[in-house]
């Protein structure tokens, strides 16, 4: 009997016999398909087995072969004796079985390439003892797949659309292998309560592809990328830069994760780098060296030099150590001086604070003919001028950002200065002189907040711009005398006691869309001997005597779009032509924030109305003139001054002082007292006290919570802490220390006392 099977028809069988459970083809294997076939004779069964398909080019392929003999011995000769021209085969030779023995061989088949595609049939003789059978093996020549062979030509050797690197053909070739820098791992170090950064550089270093990068992220909070869009694109021969911050903690604090890189081909797979965080014990040098200590010339480098006693002279880049720094300037030469060009001064929010506090003791920052230099982050108070460039300087492309300007006797004095930045500072109770005062051309102030002065913005010189600052509750608003072709742009100028904006000799300036209000004796806008200038879309309005009034030779002065209660001209003036398009409104109750009372009745009582918040959620507490009444108060700065720094008459009501770790130091009396019969609470903030009298001192309260602070004294006659008549007094987490005799804390006649973790000293 005779029988030929192709391969199909065992797959069939197979098929069945898996679909009744008869066999199990487990996960993940498979089954090779090729070509079958077999024929029985008499006394002996051959099958030959291999592929099915080999390609034009193949010089050889094999054929598996296996012969069973049935009942008896049996010698079974297998040969090839048809086939394509030249092909050939070697005989196959099983020797003697025994029955039921299976010999298993291979038959080498030798081609004559290239051959040419298509379909071929090869016979095999099988001759045993008493038989013989032929078997037809047939075999397929295709024309080869093609393969992307040269990854670096631009060009899609194989067909398939993917060029190059961007061929799976191309992933092991050298010219397409993945730069990144650093390849492994990433490590960024700071320093205690500060975050860092560090950079991954990706390089396509591709002959010819675009890189595209779908996205790049990380699988800690701790650690974040910057600086890219996505997807992003890199071209061939490019790199890409990308920044990875990492968030930090405290001294000892650790943090690793990983930075994921995807692509948008998915012939590459996603590349990983390890990332790992470390905070630095602050006593390392890594994190003395960030910055500069006034009072320790170790840590000055080559960036600063003392002059003098007190007296720097700034000569390169600089970060100061966040602390405060007492220094008196009795020469006004500067506590520090700026003398070179392009120089940042990074005060890291330090403090420069005159000698004892008293105002009007020399000048914290002189710019001395210098250009492209900045000044930031500086807490400035109680000097005679906090940053000032004299009459006989020039000062060009200044800029003065993010400072706090307080409590001296003038701000901010720049005199021949053009093309300077003034721009997002606090200028705040400088009561002597000005907040700004800018004689220049060219320059910019904007952002700022200018409170509390005497002037808040005293100007000369030609167009300057002057934008979206707050200027209220000065003396004078804005004065400006010999000013020429500047531009006012939506400041809001309230509630100052003269004028808001004060005019003399100052010709063809521009306001635009300023809120000029509540003015208390001077006027609105008091234009004398002042002409041309032109009014658009302002409100002036409810300012006393008047919201406009203008004053002697002045002529030409223009106001269409208006908002006000009525002009006043002087029988000197000339073709003005200031019109109320529109009449004030009485405007909502204000509320006043030191007076116990709700004026604008909504509930909420001075700085527990958000009216009120200068800060987040809180009124700040920006020096010790600081009138506190009741609601939420805060600190962002330290503190010093004399007797009862904080003096607070809470008046029955509550008042919450945030202290966030600053410091309230006195030379003599009390550093913060509080009475009144309220609810007090205070948290996280320090009071030291150099001279006799108390640290903290309460008296008469309903209810005090203390939490987190910390208060010192020099002992002898007062006391770190001293409370009496507290009706419930609560104390978690304080650390109190007296330096010479006498007691750390005293409470006297305080029905309940609920105290947790005391440190005394």
């Amino acid at each position: 009997m005779k029988n030929e099977y192709k391969l199909v028809y065992i797959l069939g069988l197979l098929g069945l016999l898996v679909l009744f459970g008869c066999v199990d083809i487990g996960e993940g294997e498979g089954l090779i398909l090729g070509y079958f076939v077999e024929e029985q004779a008499n006394g002996f069964v051959v099958s030959l087995e291999g592929t099915d398909t080999i390609t034009t080019g193949a010089e050889s392929f094999d054929i598996d072969v296996t012969v069973t003999a049935i009942d008896e011995q049996q010698s079974v000769v297998l040969m090839l004796i048809s086939g394509p021209d030249g092909w050939s085969a070697d005989m196959l030779d099983t020797s003697y079985l025994g029955e039921q023995e299976i010999f298993y061989g291979t038959i080498p088949i030798a081609t004559v390439p290239p051959i040419e595609a298509g379909q071929y049939s090869l016979v095999f003789s099988a001759t045993g003892d008493n038989d013989s059978i032929n078997l037809t093996y047939i075999i397929n020549v295709e024309e080869p797949q093609q393969q992307e062979t040269i990854c670096d030509d631009g060009i899609d050797n194989d067909g398939d659309g993917l060029i190059d690197c961007l061929d799976a053909d191309c992933t092991a070739d050298p010219v397409c292998s993945m730069h990144i820098e650093p390849p492994d791992n990433l490590e960024i170090k700071v320093c205690p309560g500060e975050s860092g950064s560090g950079t991954v550089t990706i390089y396509n270093d591709w002959p010819y592809n675009v890189l595209e990068i779908k996205s790049i992220t990380t699988d800690n909070t701790d650690f974040t990328v910057k600086g890219v869009q996505f997807p992003l694109t890199i071209q061939a021969g490019g790199e890409q830069t990308v920044i990875v911050t990492f968030l930090g903690g405290e001294e000892g604090d650790t943090a690793s994760g990983n930075l994921n890189i995807e692509f948008e081909s998915t012939v590459w797979p996603p590349y990983q780098l390890t990332l790992k965080g470390i905070v630095l014990n602050a006593s390392d040098p890594a994190c003395q060296a960030l910055c500069i200590d006034l009072d320790d010339p170790t840590t000055f480098g080559t960036a600063v030099v003392e002059t003098s006693p007190g007296n720097y002279d700034i000569l390169e880049d600089a970060t100061l150590c966040n602390k405060v720094y007492y220094k008196e300037d009795p020469d006004n030469d500067g506590v520090l001086r700026i003398a070179l060009d392009e120089i940042t001064l990074d005060c890291n929010g330090a403090t420069l604070a005159g000698p004892g506090g008293v105002i009007g003791s020399g000048t914290g920052i002189i710019l001395d003919s210098t250009n492209g230099v900045r000044i930031t982050g500086c807490n400035i108070e109680k000097y005679e001028t906090a940053i000032h460039a004299p009459y006989l300087t020039f000062t060009t492309f200044i800029q003065i950002d993010n400072n706090k300007i307080n409590s001296n006797n003038g701000g901010i004095v720049l005199y021949n200065g053009s093309n300077c930045m003034i721009k997002e500072n606090d200028i705040l109770n400088n009561t002597g002189l000005n907040g700004i005062a800018l004689d220049g051309d060219n320059n910019i102030i904007t952002n700022n907040r200018i409170k509390y002065n005497n002037w808040g913005i005293a100007l000369g010189g030609v167009r300057n711009t002057i934008s979206y600052n707050d200027i209220s509750n000065n003396n004078e608003g804005i004065w400006m005398e010999g000013a020429t072709d500047n531009t006012f742009i939506e400041n809001t100028i309230d509630s100052n006691e003269r004028s808001g904006v004060y005019m003399e000799g100052s010709d063809s300036n521009t306001f635009t869309g300023n809120n000029i209000t509540s003015t208390g004796t001077n006027n609105g806008v008091f234009i004398e001997s002042s002409s041309y200038n032109e009014f658009n879309n302002e409100l002036v309005c409810f300012n006393e005597p008047h919201d406009y009034y203008i004053l002697g030779s002045s002529e030409g002065n223009i106001g269409w779009t208006e908002k006000c209660d009525g002009v006043f001209d002087n029988s000197d003036s000339q073709n003005n032509q200031i019109t109320c398009s529109a009449p004030c409104t009485v405007a909502p109750p204000a509320e006043i924030c030191d007076d116990y009372v709700d004026n604008d009745g909504d509930g909420l009582i001075d700085c527990a109305d958000s009216d009120c918040h200068d800060g987040p959620g809180c009124c700040l507490i920006e020096s010790c003139e600081k009138k506190i009444t009741t609601g939420t108060y805060c600190m962002d700065r330290d503190l010093y001054g004399t007797d009862k720094c904080l003096n607070m008459d809470t008046k029955g009501f509550p008042v919450e002082i945030l202290g966030n770790g600053f410091t309230i130091t006195v030379d003599n009396g009390t550093a913060v007292y509080a009475t009144g019969g309220g609810d007090m609470t205070i948290s996280d903030i320090n009071v030291v006290n150099n001279g006799p009298g108390e640290g903290f001192l309460f008296v008469d309260l309903n209810s005090l919570d203390l939490f987190g602070s910390t208060g010192y004294a020099l002992g002898g006659s007062g006391y770190a802490l001293k409370a009496l008549w507290v009706t419930d007094f609560t104390a978690y987490n304080n650390e109190f220390t007296l330096e010479n005799w006498g007691s750390a804390v005293k409470l006297i006649d305080i029905p309940k006392v609920d105290v947790n973790t005391m440190t005394i000293k």
